[in-house]
């Protein structure tokens, strides 16, 4: 068994889906699987390849056996960051929980970052039918670096939506069907029907993305450049509703900062290895 244009860093775990039946999930590095059945000795292929990860950075994924809750937990590599002045290179995902939606032959698989990631969330705020222009952008009420954002649009048939997060701009196009951040398009004709969801969580030398409850999900690195508001929303060839959009701020997980850091290098450039 292989899978196509995946030659290293596999994985291999079960996962029950929502029918309770148990399927095995044949993991390559580059975010793609296969589904089906283990005796023990063999897999069963039931399935068509399918993809869970895209984005820039993130590979060769793994999961962590026998947690005591029970739950499947992953965490990608994102390899390729480069941050100057610091004592690292690259970095870690956040850790996601891992589950089946739908059930036999029309499973697949969800990633979601996993819940305890809630407890570093400090101010928060929600809007609700907020309906965006062109040329009339909506400014999120925030000046943090450290951003949960829960975001849920209407779907359009033409135009762009333009998150801009730190001053780099994540582009839905309805029109291509793509989203597009880092020079990196993601395929959304598998995911979107009805309604767009997205969440982003925002560190200081990175954005992970995740579509639609977790259907399909990206990590990208980047450097914190030139900007005046940290989260911007603005339309291009039509007008966007968003739906909602729930904001929350986070503190950082290093309760004393990253040890590490070069004297003048600033938080800036990235104070962790991998979350902050």
């Amino acid at each position: 068994m292989s899978l196509p244009r995946v030659s290293e860093c596999p994985d291999f775990f079960p996962l029950a889906d929502e029918s309770g039946d148990e399927q095995w999930v044949f993991w390559g590095a580059k975010g793609r699987y296969l589904l089906g059945q283990f005796d023990g000795l063999a897999f069963e292929c039931r399935s068509e390849l399918q993809t869970a990860e895209s984005g820039r950075n993130g590979y060769a994924a793994q999961t962590y056996s026998n947690a005591p809750d029970g739950r499947t937990i992953q965490i990608s590599w994102m390899s390729g960051g480069r941050y100057p002045e610091m004592p690292f290179n690259q970095q870690m995902s956040v850790p996601m929980e891992l589950k089946l939606t739908g059930s036999g032959q029309q499973s697949s698989l969800v990633r979601v970052p996993v819940r305890e990631l809630e407890t570093l969330r400090t101010r928060s705020s929600t809007v609700k039918d907020v309906v965006i222009h062109e040329g009339s952008p909506f400014i999120a009420d925030t000046d943090a670096r450290l951003l949960d954002i829960d975001l849920k649009v209407s779907p359009c048939t033409s135009g762009q939506l333009i998150v801009s997060v730190r001053g780099e701009p994540l582009v839905v196009d309805w029109e291509e069907g793509v989203l597009r951040f880092k020079k990196t398009d993601i395929d959304l004709s598998s995911v979107l029907d009805g309604d767009l969801s997205l969440r982003l969580l925002v560190d200081l030398t990175s954005v992970e993305v995740f579509i639609n409850g977790g259907r399909r999900s990206a990590c990208f690195c980047f450097l914190l450049g030139a900007y005046v508001h940290p989260l911007v929303f603005s339309s291009r060839g039509a007008a966007h509703q968003l739906s909602r959009v729930a904001l929350f701020e986070l503190r950082s997980s290093w309760k004393k900062g990253w040890p590490n850091a070069r004297k003048g290098a600033g938080r800036q450039a990235g104070a962790a290895p991998s979350r902050s």
